[in-house]
């Protein structure tokens, strides 16, 4: 018989005897429950499942927007493990509109509840808002003019309670939950009727947080260069996600630092510079 045969042998010979030394010793031991034996404690399973993340989904970006311990805890286990799953990909804005859905509910449990029934509680808190502001009149000393266009369209800066409850009303969004953040300005471009069709969010002195359309969603092409004149004038940080709101990607992450010589190629491609960051509007690239 082979040496190689011989330590299987051997292995085999003292795994079975150690798994009989641990059985014995857990039969005479009274404090130990058949669950404690048969399963692992909820919190040692999620504390696996928060380790195994397959898909190395940047939790920290979201766990920066609460300071909620509870809501922390989901993110960095119920949101990760969804996340984990093949079939599911991440949604940046529905995430951070269930974000500030818990926020705003400051739930005190949060470990058992599904993406899938944060979603549709996110869904269902919106158009109770919605419902509440559709009829409120934003006055004079609601709002503050930033940016005149001259054409009609304006830029302006949000201040009263009014001015937060319609814009969450006609964008169905939850920036009427936004009343009283603190190191925060919200902006809105607003037509010559004083409709809205764009909300910003300033975090700070140099970052724009986000940059959201109707129902949390794409900027229409119609307001992407108000849009873009709006960053310009701001000049700040922007993140990636909130661009890609306005048809544009970073230059630099698509090309691998290569953006000159693709601009040489692509002489009419559209790009704006943020901060040092150069970003290019998606349709450019696919011509």
């Amino acid at each position: 018989m082979s040496k190689l045969k011989n330590e299987k042998l051997l292995n085999e010979k003292l795994t079975t005897e150690i798994y009989e030394q641990l059985s014995a010793l857990a039969s005479e031991d009274e404090s130990v429950s058949k669950l404690e034996t048969e399963h692992t404690s909820i919190e040692e399973t999620e504390a696996v499942k928060e380790c195994v993340n397959l898909k190395n989904v940047n939790v920290q970006k979201y766990i920066a927007q609460t300071e909620l311990e509870e809501v922390k805890y989901w993110l960095n286990h119920n949101l990760v493990n969804y996340l984990n799953k093949p079939e599911n990909t991440e949604n940046v804005s529905e995430i951070e509109h269930i974000i500030d859905y818990f926020n705003a509910q400051n739930f005190p449990r949060l470990r058992k509840m599904s993406y899938a029934d944060a979603k549709a509680g996110a869904e269902k808190w919106v158009k109770a808002l919605v419902k509440k502001g559709n009829n409120i009149e934003e006055g004079i000393t609601d709002v503050e003019v930033v940016i005149d266009f001259k054409d009609g369209f304006k830029l302006v800066r949000l201040i009263g309670d009014n001015a937060f409850k319609r814009e969450g009303a006609l964008m169905s969004h939850c920036v009427g939950s936004y009343i009283g953040k603190q190191n925060t300005a919200i902006y809105s471009l607003r037509d010559s009727r004083n409709n809205p069709h764009c909300t910003i969010e300033v975090q700070g002195k140099d970052t724009i947080n986000q940059i959201k359309g109707k129902g949390n969603g794409s900027i229409h092409p119609a307001y992407i260069s108000y849009i873009v004149k709006t960053l310009e004038f701001f000049n700040v940080k922007v993140r990636d996600s909130e661009m890609q709101n306005l048809g544009y990607v970073n230059l630099d992450s698509v090309t691998k630092g290569l953006h000159k010589y693709i601009a040489e190629l692509i002489p009419d491609m559209k790009t704006i510079s943020l901060n040092g960051v150069i970003y290019t509007y998606e349709d450019s690239i696919r011509q």
